[in-house]
């Protein structure tokens, strides 16, 4: 399957103290994370950048929010990345979760099948900033959701022919806690680094 990459790095991070992208964990940036894991096997991986001017490695494209929906939330940054993307198929990441594997990844790519999307559910919430997009789809439903001002992303993916996953499945590639366990604050990385 020919994937597209879209790491989300764009927000205000604001709990972070801001610039979480270029937060360094074990002597890497969370946005090195994020790129290595996907550039494994997508053809391309794209950056959504929101406001901000991010350092990134040849090859990577960096996609800014439009100015008038700057700081208005993932769904704008996920839309300019499904906007810019080459390939069929996209996988969404954000690049606040560095326990994410190749494996669960390419797990989700298996998964989606026929379906538009397809994401995981852990303990009944919703992780639907790590899914697989049907570009095209995907795409119109997310630009319809930003016209209406219906800005976050799990009732734009129940309006898709999704497929969720649930924690028994995510225990297939390790402890869904922890492989969705994201760093928002200083503690948070402080936390993982000590981990």
């Amino acid at each position: 399957m020919n994937v597209s990459a879209i790491v989300l790095a764009g927000g205000l991070a604001q709990r972070m103290g801001g610039d979480k992208p270029l937060r360094t964990l074990r002597g890497k940036s969370l946005l090195q994370y994020a790129i290595e894991l996907v550039d494994r096997f997508c053809l391309e991986v794209i950056v959504s950048t929101g406001a901000l001017e991010l350092p990134l490695p040849a090859g990577v494209r960096g996609v800014p929010d439009p100015e008038d929906l700057r700081g208005r939330g993932p769904l704008v940054g996920i839309h300019e990345g499904l906007k810019a993307a080459r390939e069929r198929f996209c996988l969404l990441v954000p690049c606040d979760l560095p326990n994410l594997t190749y494996d669960l990844l390419q797990g989700l790519l298996d998964e989606v099948g026929d379906h538009d999307a397809a994401h995981c559910r852990i303990d009944g919430e919703d992780e639907p900033l790590v899914a697989v997009l049907r570009r095209e789809p995907a795409e119109v439903a997310t630009r319809r959701a930003i016209q209406l001002r219906m800005m976050k992303v799990v009732p734009c993916w129940q309006k898709l022919n999704a497929r969720v996953l649930d924690q028994d499945w995510i225990k297939l590639y390790g402890n869904p806690k922890h492989l969705f366990s994201n760093i928002n604050t200083p503690e948070d990385l402080a936390r993982e680094e000590s981990a």
